[in-house]
């Protein structure tokens, strides 16, 4: 719980950190925009200034950036108020290099619109409207503000109303942008919560299917695989069986007497034993071997990679387990017994007839008084001697 916890917090500080990096880089295009035509007006002869005062300012922002993504990377843990303390930050010192840009520009001062345009359209379309447009009314007034200091007050070449004309004008373009972006990104974070639904709801299905597929192969009340299910797993072993030149062996197990137990003591009783016994049958096999409740109180075992005298000593113990103890039924304690027939199955065996042959030692474990096992060895009169089955 701990370890998850903190892996989602050092996940957010990683996100953080990203965004503040994103917003300093974008940041650093927005002001390199009008750098680079301010170089340009340098080398046409249109600008008041020369390469030196673009450098020196040019310095001072790859200055700052520096200084900001450092201060992002040494940060050992930012908490939640570190994106907006960047944020601040950032914006009184971008301010600042604005002031200066502005100042060195003189008559070309529309190239601080021109970066003003990057980066208000990424703060439109990301950020809040309301937020964004209060932004933008005070980089108008900022703007202007600078634009009536530089011309009145410094006596730079430059007319005010040309000033307020390129400033509304810049502000119109912004308003446009604003709602154009904010209705992209609006679509782009549809489709993200559209395909984290349509991935929610794969996993949701992916979940049913596997709890379908496990209803589907599993018999109700016992939880052991189903009829089907058991068949589906013998044709595949079987194929196996063929392809690897092995064999395997089966056993079909029927509760001596059962319907006289429902009978006398009720269904509910009966299947309170059917329920027992399939535990049971589970406890006593290895976990490779598949075990099935094949039709009424009839069970079939399948044990993998198995000769008859070793399928012979695994269903012995099977037998001995299930019917070790008494069954507790509402305080009456219940001996059961059952009768099986056990075969085993070749790469050149016929699978359906050695089911069938099975069901046949089976029956004739009955005819010959119960409680016992008949296979294939006890029907040719051979005695042979039996070897532990493994696990």
């Amino acid at each position: 719980m701990t370890s998850t916890t903190e892996a989602k917090k050092a996940n957010k500080q990683n996100r953080l950190r990203q965004k503040v990096r994103n917003q300093t880089l974008l940041s650093a295009i927005a002001y390199h925009v009008p750098i680079l035509g301010s170089y340009l007006a340098v080398a046409f002869d249109l600008a008041r200034f020369d390469y030196a005062d673009i450098f020196d300012f040019q310095l001072m922002v790859l200055g700052m950036i520096g200084v900001c993504l450092l201060v992002n990377s040494v940060i050992p843990k930012p908490g939640n108020r570190y994106g907006f303390f960047m944020l601040v930050t950032q914006a009184i010192v971008w301010l600042v290099l604005y002031s200066l840009w502005m100042l060195i520009l003189q008559d070309l001062r529309f190239f601080g619109l021109a970066a003003a345009v990057v980066a208000f359209t990424f703060l439109f379309s990301y950020g809040r409207l309301v937020y964004s447009l209060l932004m933008l009314l005070f980089f108008l007034v900022f703007h202007f503000s600078l634009c009536t200091y530089a011309i009145v007050i410094l006596k730079q070449p430059g007319d005010l109303a040309m000033e307020l004309l390129g400033t509304v004008f810049f502000g119109m373009v912004n308003v446009f942008l604003a709602f154009q972006g904010h209705q992209l990104v609006a679509q782009k974070r549809g489709l993200v919560a559209a395909k984290r639904q349509i991935q929610a709801g794969e996993v949701e299905l992916r979940a049913a299917m596997k709890a379908l597929r496990k209803i589907a192969n599993s018999d109700e009340m016992t939880g052991l695989m189903n009829r089907r299910a058991m068949q589906d797993a013998m044709r595949r072993e079987m194929e196996r069986c063929r392809r690897e030149k092995t064999t395997f062996s089966l056993a079909i197990l029927d509760v001596d007497h059962f319907k006289q137990i429902n009978d006398r003591y009720g269904h509910a009783c009966g299947d309170h034993c059917l329920i027992e016994l399939a535990g049971r049958i589970r406890e006593s096999i290895r976990s490779i071997d598949l075990a099935a409740r094949w039709g009424g109180e009839e069970f079939l075992v399948l044990f993998i990679d198995t000769h008859l005298e070793t399928g012979l000593r695994a269903t012995e113990n099977l037998k001995q387990t299930v019917e070790s103890d008494a069954i507790n039924f509402e305080g009456r304690l219940l001996h059961i017994h059952s009768s099986i027939g056990v075969v085993e199955v070749g790469p050149h065996d016929d699978l359906g007839m050695k089911i069938r042959e099975a069901d046949s030692l089976l029956y004739q474990a009955k005819i010959l008084g119960r409680n016992r096992i008949e296979s294939e060895i006890s029907q040719s009169g051979l005695n042979p001697k039996m070897t532990p089955h493994p696990g």
